[in-house]
């Protein structure tokens, strides 16, 4: 009989054939064992040796003590789904080419695929996945490229792989709508600008060096040189600050921004002026340092330097060039003397998002 339905049944019960005068016969002693040998045959063992022939129904009962899975063709314990392990990983890679690693890893692609991400960097630009060494797909979002950002350092993602490509659906921003902030960067001394991530336009304003007084005038202003410009995010720009002209008449120095793109000439010294040369959407020449004043109290008398452009001026009498880019004064009475011009300046305006 062997197994049947579950139940295993003997072939033979010896002590009824003792009680019904059977002998022990070696031919109902093999078929005994031959059905033994039948239910052992069809029965699991606990290391491996033999396989299922069908389905084994389980009858509401479970499997325990079961290890996380390592391939896709073997069991998964409830931890390993609840930690999201097969579908959840951080990536590596660069800004734009993403890799990612599962356990257990992927075989191939297919269309309906889900997978979530943490990502290891912000996107810089279009980006791809690549994911256990499948192959590299391009990333949508909106059935369009990635631009700058819309993948964001530590945040958790979520992708679907559909027609050769993985569409990105988690994007969430900080608010119902993107928010930006208004910077603005100064620069009074020679120094590199970097472009932030996402910024590709600004608006440059450049003081050039202001002239010095001279022994008969005050020096001219920096010119003033303004231009929206576009830029490369990420990319360097030079910034030259022009220096004030010295207090014999000296020429301010020219003020740069880039390789020539905003460019404002220093002014001249002792009443002469500069005209010419400024680069710029907008262009203001500096004012000439002529403006006399008479203190008839102490008998003081002489020249302002020039005012910069946009209410940067030389207020006292006798001092140097205020920064930036203000002219130096020239001294008549009682006592000759001259000041310096005022050091130029670069100020970059853009918006960023936050």
């Amino acid at each position: 009989m062997g197994w049947s339905g579950g139940i295993y049944t003997r072939a033979r019960d010896f002590t009824d054939d003792e009680a019904n005068g059977i002998k022990m016969l070696s031919a109902n002693f093999d078929e005994e064992h031959d059905e033994i040998e039948a239910g052992i045959n069809n029965c699991l063992t606990k290391d491996g040796q033999n396989s299922p022939s069908a389905d084994l129904p389980m009858s509401t009962h479970k499997h325990t003590g079961v290890g996380d899975a390592a391939l896709r063709n073997q069991y998964a314990s409830m931890g390993q789904v609840q930690d999201g392990a097969g579908k959840y990983a951080t990536t590596s890679g660069t800004s734009t080419a993403y890799t990612l690693a599962l356990t257990p890893s992927l075989t191939a692609y297919s269309d309906g695929l889900v997978v979530f991400f943490k990502a290891h960097a912000s996107n810089t630009a279009s980006s791809t996945m690549d994911i256990d060494s499948l192959g590299t797909a391009t990333i949508y979002k909106n059935l369009s490229v990635l631009e700058a950002d819309d993948i964001t350092l530590n945040r958790v993602y979520m992708l679907v792989y559909y027609t050769s490509a993985f569409h990105l659906f988690s994007q969430v921003p900080t608010s119902a709508d993107p928010q930006y902030k208004f910077v603005v960067d100064s620069y009074g001394s020679n120094d590199t600008w970097t472009a932030p991530v996402g910024v590709t336009k600004v608006y440059v304003e450049c003081w050039g060096g202001g002239g010095g007084g001279g022994t008969s005038y005050g020096g001219q202003s920096g010119c003033y040189s303004a231009a929206y410009e576009t830029v490369v995010p990420e990319d360097d720009y030079t910034i030259t600050i022009g220096a004030g002209g010295t207090s014999s008449g000296g020429t301010g120095g020219d003020t740069i921004f880039g390789s020539s793109v905003v460019l404002a000439k220093g002014g001249l010294g002792d009443g002469n002026s500069v005209t010419a040369g400024c680069v710029g959407d907008l262009v203001v020449y500096g004012m000439t340092g002529l403006q006399y004043t008479k203190d008839m109290d102490s008998s003081e008398e002489g020249y302002f330097g020039g005012a910069a452009y946009k209410g940067v001026n030389q207020r006292a009498m006798w001092v140097s060039g205020s920064d930036p880019a203000g002219g130096g004064y020239s001294r008549r009475e009682p006592t000759a003397g001259a000041g310096s011009g005022g050091t130029g300046l670069v100020q970059i305006t853009y918006v960023e998002k936050v």
